[in-house]
């Protein structure tokens, strides 16, 4: 049977670090509980069952002064520290794999290890421990996964506020070139593509052939709040969307979920990622001249499978073998032939019976 005072014991995390010593000076000084509480930084519920521990125990300030802090320790707690031996360990691997899936968060799983260990009678940590457990063994193992993002669930778009150019052939002219980003948050996979305007058609086309670059389709999809896309977001409102635009994410069974008015940090990734591919893309292109948006384009991508490519440096791996690895398995699957955009008008019947289309 498990002692009583083990839960103080496991509520440390399984880490003597409280100043038992100390606590049982200042007691013997007449401070209260309270005081001691403030000045150490101890809870009063601790501070209360460490008392209990020593009375029970008959220990005093006066029997463990010339003792060592882990002396005092093994004194009042040398048998809780033999139980706190036995609690069960959780599986770290089998967690981190949990955590990549919907719906999972490291709340639920610690229930779930919470329930296995008392199925067995056996101590477990408590949530803030089993959490600090936790991110020690993403940090020590180099691990990816981020927690705040699932794989394969959002695609974040928007343009880049920078313009490359195309040039003229025979006058010389510039004419500007807008860039679209799509990134994956998870992986941080990203692409970019050179359109001739910031129209539904063009809007469209690059989220079809970012998706065909992606080789799968997110489960969401995070725009800005463009006219181009969101006709209307208003707050406790449906979005209304570009009908054009819905038909694209029905075809392609995704979601679209616009991001809220003056909230950056719910498109945080591609804001990030805006800037990466400024310089990684634009600025490596700075000095070429192109003459159409093929030309452009196809340099583009180059320079943007070296950015997916270049390894992080601060971790193992790149976006690439991240998304290859944790992200793609979990994307949705493309289907057999792209969307096809479909133009929206409203058209007046002629007398004749016509409508006119286009001239």
């Amino acid at each position: 049977m498990v002692s009583k005072y083990t839960y103080l014991v496991l509520r440390l995390g399984g880490v003597f670090y409280a100043r038992f010593k100390k606590v049982l000076e200042m007691r013997s000084q007449n401070y209260s509980q309270r005081q001691i509480s403030v000045s150490l930084k101890i809870s009063r519920d601790t501070i209360r069952k460490i008392f209990n521990v020593a009375d029970d125990k008959k220990v005093c300030w006066s029997s463990v002064k010339d003792l060592s802090e882990s002396d005092v320790q093994n004194l009042l707690f040398e048998q809780e520290m033999k139980i706190n031996l036995s609690i069960k360990q959780p599986d770290f691997d089998y967690i981190h794999k949990e955590l990549l899936k919907p719906g999972t968060t490291i709340k639920l799983l610690w229930e779930e290890y919470v329930d296995d260990c008392r199925s067995i009678k056996s101590p477990f940590y408590q949530y803030s421990y089993f959490c600090e457990r936790y991110r020690d063994y993403v940090k020590k193992h180099n691990l990816t996964m981020h927690i705040n993002h699932k794989p394969g669930d959002k695609m974040m778009v928007d343009w880049n506020g920078t313009r490359m150019y195309v040039y003229d052939r025979y006058t010389g002219e510039a004419i500007s070139a807008y860039l679209f980003e799509a990134t994956l948050p998870f992986s941080m996979y990203s692409y970019v593509q050179a359109c001739p305007s910031m129209k539904i058609n063009d809007w469209v086309d690059c989220h079809i052939q970012a998706y065909r670059y992606f080789g799968g389709v997110a489960r969401l999809l995070i725009p800005d709040i463009l006219k181009v896309g969101i006709i209307q977001n208003k707050k406790y409102e449906y979005p209304i969307l570009n009908k054009s635009y819905q038909e694209m994410a029905d075809y392609y069974d995704t979601t679209i979920i616009p991001t809220r008015v003056r909230k950056p940090k719910d498109k945080a990734a591609i804001e990030g990622v805006v800037g990466d591919c400024t310089v990684a893309i634009v600025g490596k292109l700075r000095n070429r001249k192109f003459f159409s948006l093929e030309d452009l384009n196809k340099a583009i991508v180059k320079e943007l499978d070296n950015f997916n490519n270049r390894p992080f440096q601060k971790k193992e791996g790149s976006r690439k073998s991240v998304y290859l690895d944790e992200e793609f398995p979990l994307m949705k699957a493309l289907p057999e032939q792209p969307f096809e955009l479909s133009v929206w008008k409203r058209a007046k019947v002629q007398l004749n019976y016509h409508i006119s289309i286009e001239k």
